[in-house]
């Protein structure tokens, strides 16, 4: 998917509920984050496709009325909407009611300031923007330049990676240069646009 239009517009366009083209493009920017906080809030994998289903639900029903506050971010409002609708899943389910009671713990606010949602979210935050932009920069390098990081990311040396890939040590290095400065730039475009 193309970045050429801000979150903010994005978020525009699709409170209207008439701009399909616009719903894709938030369902393909957002749906991983979501499923990311479900499955990271103990839910199994068959259960959280019904509870991503609810989020896309009530994201879609609540957009038109969604108003951005100045003080807070989309993703955070995006992580409360999935944690409500697995707080809810788990409430359906009574006799459940000691795993809620275990999730309602782990989400309370800790010493530190933060609740663990809040960790939680972070985290796959960061996952999240690092995989959009290797996915990015990944079309934009040819050659043997993604390989190089990758198997620099493996804790492969240079001279393992010059030896595998057959490029001389002085290459590896400018390549592994490259592809991590384009990936810390399309990093940093990604959490502007998106945060």
């Amino acid at each position: 998917m193309e970045y050429d239009k801000t979150r903010q517009t994005l978020i525009e366009r699709i409170r209207n509920q008439n701009d399909g083209v616009a719903w894709e493009e938030f369902v393909e920017s957002y749906e991983l984050y979501i499923y990311a906080i479900i499955r990271r809030m103990g839910i199994s994998a068959d259960d959280c496709k019904d509870i991503h289903q609810d989020v896309l639900l009530k994201i879609w029903n609540h957009l038109p009325d969604y108003r951005q506050n100045p003080n807070t971010r989309f993703r955070g409002w995006l992580s409360t909407v999935t944690a409500n609708s697995v707080r809810n899943f788990l409430r359906s389910r009574a006799n459940k009611s000691k795993t809620l009671d275990k999730l309602e713990d782990s989400m309370k606010i800790h010493s530190g300031g933060g609740s663990e949602l809040d960790r939680i979210a972070e985290e796959e935050w960061e996952n999240f923007l690092a995989d959009k932009a290797m996915s990015a920069v990944s079309q934009a390098f040819s050659g043997k330049g993604i390989e190089v990081f990758q198997m620099s990311l493996q804790g492969k040396s240079i001279e393992e990676i010059s030896k595998a890939l057959g490029l001389e040590e002085s290459s590896v290095y400018q390549l592994r240069a490259r592809v991590k400065k384009s990936l810390v730039k399309e990093i940093s475009r990604l959490r502007e646009e998106l945060d």
